[in-house]
C-alpha cells in the first residue's frame, strides 16, 4: 500500500464516494460524489490510499479558516490559531485492517511536523466506533471534549505538535 495526492477523475471520485457511503455509520453520509470532490477541493490536502494502483481509502486535512461547514471542524476552528483537521479516514471494507489507516496518518504526521500543529479530529461515540477511538487512542490521540447532537455524540480528539 503506498499514499498520494495525486488529482484524480470523476470515475475515482465516485468511487471514493462508494467507500465513503460504504462506511457509515462510521462515517458521516454524503449526499453525492459531488459533494465529496467539492470537499476535496476546499480541503488543504486530500490524501489518497491505493494497493498497487487500486484506489482502497483517503481523508481529508483542512487547516485553520477553511469554508468547511462542518460543526465538528468549526470547535477546532474556534480553539486553535493554527491546527490540521483530519475528516474521514476511511479504507474500503477489503482493506480495513491492513495498516491502510495508519499509513495515510503517517503521510498527515510528516506534514505537520515541521510546522509543530496540533492534529484534531472526532470519532463517533453515538454510534459507537470502538475501532476507531482504538486506533487514534494508540496514535497518541486524547480526548479533550465531547458533543451532543440529535442522534449521535462524537469524541473530539487531538494529537500534541510533533517534536522533531
Amino acid at each position: 500500500m503506498k499514499t498520494s495526492s495525486t488529482i484524480l477523475n470523476a470515475k475515482e471520485i465516485e468511487l471514493l464516494y462508494e467507500i465513503n457511503q460504504q462506511n457509515i455509520p462510521e462515517l458521516g453520509s454524503l449526499d453525492s460524489a459531488a459533494h465529496l470532490q467539492s470537499l476535496m477541493k476546499i480541503s488543504l490536502k486530500t490524501i489518497i490510499l491505493k494497493d498497487e494502483n487500486k484506489i482502497i481509502g483517503f481523508c481529508l486535512l483542512f487547516n485553520e479558516g477553511s469554508s468547511y461547514n462542518s460543526p465538528n471542524y468549526k470547535y477546532f476552528n474556534n480553539k486553535y490559531e493554527k491546527f490540521i483537521y483530519v475528516d474521514r479516514v476511511v479504507v474500503a471494507s477489503d482493506f480495513t485492517g491492513r495498516g491502510g489507516g495508519k499509513l495515510m496518518y503517517q503521510d498527515v504526521f510528516n506534514f505537520v511536523k515541521k510546522n509543530k500543529l496540533t492534529i484534531c479530529c472526532e470519532v463517533n461515540e453515538i454510534p459507537f466506533n470502538e475501532v476507531s477511538l482504538k486506533f487514534h487512542k494508540k496514535l497518541g490521540f486524547i480526548k479533550v471534549d465531547e458533543k451532543v447532537y440529535a442522534k449521535k455524540k462524537v469524541a473530539f480528539l487531538e494529537k500534541p505538535p510533533i517534536k522533531s
